[in-house]
């Protein structure tokens, strides 16, 4: 007779399951929304602090909106702070993790698609405080 816990279904079982990087990007989103929090009552050390460790966790997992949205958060605060120059460097890293722009948007019931929103108030944010390129 046969152990059932030595057979396939045990073997299975017994496997350890693969990241699925749902955890971090849980906790991503948990950091980014306290660190807004924090902007919101004027404590922006800390939300620098926590929008770059949700920077961290965003680029684990190699999720590039998700770093460019990163990027224009550090960005807002940095201008808060009234460290412009800081501000567009964030921007310009933020662009970095969008790519290039697609040459042609297709047509879509949706409308635009997520980076391209991002990158479209991006590059606002960048000229309104008149950015060098």
């Amino acid at each position: 007779p046969t152990d059932s816990s030595t057979g396939p279904a045990a073997t299975a079982a017994d496997q350890p399951k693969p990241a699925t990087g749902l955890a971090d990007a849980n906790r991503s989103n948990q950091l980014r929304r306290l660190a807004r929090a924090l902007s919101e009552r004027g404590d922006l050390d800390r939300a620098l602090a926590l929008h770059r460790q949700s920077l961290a966790l965003e680029t684990k997992l190699d999720n590039p909106a998700g770093i460019a949205i990163q990027h224009d958060n550090i960005a807002a605060v940095l201008l808060i702070k009234g460290d412009a120059a800081k501000a567009c460097a964030a921007w310009t890293l933020a662009l970095a993790a969008l790519g290039p722009a697609p040459a042609a948007s297709g047509f879509s019931l949706k409308g635009q698609g997520t980076g391209e929103r991002l990158r479209v108030r991006i590059r606002k944010s960048r000229q309104e405080i008149a950015c060098l390129q």
